[in-house]
């Protein structure tokens, strides 16, 4: 049996040495430039997520006020009474004899000229509470049996009956609508969180009924805001022209961000200086019941 050679202080001593304080600075160094990276990378992840998340609503809710109103606007005039049971409407009898006699001047709350399927407001004063400078639209039709037709918030309007829709945004910039029927209001927040809305319309009144010119809801010769619809204009809006301006509800990208403002067609918005997401939208709406083949 072979015996263990002793081992010196010194030996020892050396096998059990920890590091020096030289090499714990530079591991410390380290970990503090690691710490830093990954905390930069998470920050940046979280600045990535809170962009794609206000990128989102932004978006959501500008759809959401878009296809809420221009379902209405489309259906601007239209005309259940013309509609056979069993048939396609025959939309060239929307003509001025029919709108004359069957259109209500009003209902309680919009005044529409005579004939007129669309009517709107500039800059925020007028029948709603709509948000200072803001624009607001109105427009009305005629329900249907089948329920086919309802209000912004989803009732059914009932056959034969005149409603009345306005869009617009209230001072905590709520989009809502307003629906009259007659015998009933509702003015219900559709979505939260449009800070801006402009209208103008398109308008073709170039016609003339004694030389025989006929009425093409298709061409559009100038557009206008509300202000500058002439008397007897109201009717000949083919088209209208909507922008919006949707802010995120998320937490502000920066403490405070420099002032931005947003062109909306013939009107530019304040300066934002809040550091929140925003983002402007637009959208042309044709409205389809405007068909003028008897004389004007």
């Amino acid at each position: 049996m072979r015996a263990r050679k002793p081992v010196s202080n010194s030996q020892q001593a050396h096998a059990q040495a920890g590091v020096t304080l030289v090499e714990l600075l530079i591991a410390m160094g380290l970990s503090v430039f690691l710490m830093a990276a990954v905390v930069q990378s998470f920050l940046g992840s979280r600045q990535s997520s809170n962009i794609v998340q206000a990128q989102a609503r932004m978006q959501e809710n500008a759809r959401f006020a878009f296809l809420f109103m221009t379902r209405s606007v489309r259906m601007a005039g239209y005309p259940s009474e013309l509609i056979p049971p069993d048939g396609l409407p025959d939309i060239s009898l929307v003509d001025n004899t029919w709108r004359s006699a069957k259109m209500p001047e009003n209902l309680d709350f919009a005044s529409f000229e005579e004939q007129a399927v669309v009517w709107g407001e500039n800059g925020g004063s007028g029948v709603v509470a709509a948000k200072a400078d803001s624009d607001a639209v109105h427009v009305r039709l005629q329900g249907m049996a089948d329920g086919s037709v309802t209000d912004c918030q989803g009732r059914p309007i009932d056959a034969d009956v005149w409603a009345q829709f306005s869009f617009f945004i209230d001072a905590q910039n709520d989009f809502r609508c307003r629906s009259d029927d007659g015998t009933s209001v509702q003015n219900a927040v559709l979505v939260q969180g449009i800070e801006e809305m402009q209208v103008m319309y398109g308008l073709n009144p170039g016609v003339s009924a004694a030389a025989g010119d006929e009425f093409d809801s298709a061409q559009v010769s100038r557009w206008v805001n509300a202000d500058d619809v002439g008397a007897g204009e109201w009717r000949f809006v083919s088209s209208v022209k909507v922008a919006l301006v949707s802010a995120s509800d998320t937490e502000p990208l920066s403490a405070a961000g420099p002032g931005i403002s947003y062109d909306l067609l013939d009107y530019t918005s304040p300066e934002y200086v809040d550091g929140r997401a925003r983002q402007q939208f637009a959208q042309t709406i044709r409205l389809r019941n405007q068909n003028w083949n008897a004389s004007l």
